[in-house]
């Protein structure tokens, strides 16, 4: 075990990713610990720089993170710290997309206030036209009704002047 924590801790030389004692410690009292830790360390290619790990063994859902934040994943992913966005640039980012958001909202509720007034005008619209519209049938109504007294009163004249002759 001592062997494996020493051979670990001298081929990162600067890179430490864990204290030796810790290890020692820890793993002394844990038989499977060691086991494991044994396993997981057989399956990295060690170099003179952390990038240079390869992970062979990982495991599917195991993944290796240095101290830089470099990530390897059992699948083959690889991602780099720096190639992530410095936290100032992912609150640029997002400042850039809350403004672009408000300018869309501000254009949204334009069109929604628009599409409201003039909603409001053609309900407006709709509720003159139905008054006239029924203002008219009511016209047609008596009109129809003045034709049919008209000709029920010519009906009766020339009944009445059939008889008077």
């Amino acid at each position: 075990m001592h062997r494996i924590v020493g051979d670990f801790i001298a081929g990162i030389r600067g890179n430490v990713l864990c204290h030796r004692d810790f290890l020692k410690d820890h793993l002394a009292t844990v038989d499977t610990g060691r086991t494991a830790i044994g396993e997981f360390f057989a399956g990295l290619q060690l170099s003179g720089h952390i990038r240079q790990f390869v992970p062979n063994g990982l495991k599917p859902g195991q993944r290796l993170v240095s101290m830089e934040g470099d990530l390897w994943r059992w699948d083959g992913y690889r991602a780099w710290a720096e190639d992530a966005p410095s936290a100032a640039a992912l609150r640029l980012q997002q400042l850039n997309r809350l403004e672009e958001l408000k300018q869309q909202s501000e254009r949204a509720g334009s069109r929604a206030d628009a599409a409201r007034q003039a909603h409001e005008a053609l309900t407006a619209t709709l509720a003159e036209q139905t008054r006239a519209d029924q203002a008219a049938r009511e016209a047609r109504r008596a009109a129809d009704r003045a034709v049919a007294d008209a000709g029920r009163a010519l009906s009766r004249a020339e009944a009445d002047r059939n008889l008077a002759q």
